[in-house]
């Protein structure tokens, strides 16, 4: 191969490592991520989702009676939970780290719901039988919801399992964590939710 063959080969091998490389960079159309909205301090308003009741929980009033009423046709929509905060936690019972978290919803869930804070589990991916064994067997009393596939997931911009997510009031993602949550994720979810107030990742 000649020297002039080299170079040209060399030029169309780095164009085409430059023109994937902005592929990647904006094959999004350079649409923001909601990590980088909440660390601008935008709130995101996550597309509508309604999925099936998994299982109720033991949510006393007035949690239990805003679960209830959304619930009623069996099937729970985030748009019918505006006007509480939710803790949305997006887990599966095939998964390590959302069973190493549970001592954690658990604890978050005795401090939110007298605070009117609604948790909220988001099952993906699994049977009903096995998904409910898994509330039974990791404690979990705060209500659950079921997606047998992940595409509400998906619709929220989760990545895995698990991921929590914090919405305000008014129905926005105020913050977010990907992976098992500790007690500090906790308090600063909880502390979003309540609030309002953006608590970037």
């Amino acid at each position: 191969m000649t020297a002039r063959a080299v170079t040209v080969t060399a030029c169309v091998l780095a164009s085409a490592l430059i023109a994937l490389l902005l592929y990647g960079l904006l094959g999004r159309g350079g649409a923001p991520t909601l990590a980088d909205d909440l660390s601008q301090g935008r709130a995101v308003t996550p597309a509508p989702v309604t999925l099936p009741l998994l299982v109720r929980g033991t949510a006393g009033p007035p949690l239990g009676d805003v679960v209830d009423a959304a619930a009623r046709d069996g099937e729970v929509s985030l748009t019918e939970l505006r006007g509480t905060p939710v803790i949305l936690n997006v887990w599966a019972s095939w998964c390590g780290p959302c069973k190493a978290e549970s001592p954690v919803l658990r604890r978050l869930w005795a401090a939110a719901e007298p605070r009117g804070v609604l948790v909220l589990g988001l099952n993906q991916q699994d049977v009903r039988r096995t998904a409910r064994a898994f509330v039974a067997e990791e404690r979990l009393t705060y209500p659950s919801v079921r997606d047998g596939s992940d595409e509400a997931s998906k619709s929220l911009g989760a990545t895995g399992v698990p991921e929590t997510y914090a919405l305000d009031a008014r129905g926005r993602i105020v913050a977010h964590r990907a992976g098992a949550i500790n007690d500090a994720d906790a308090r600063a979810l909880l502390r979003a939710a309540e609030t309002g107030r953006i608590a970037a990742e």
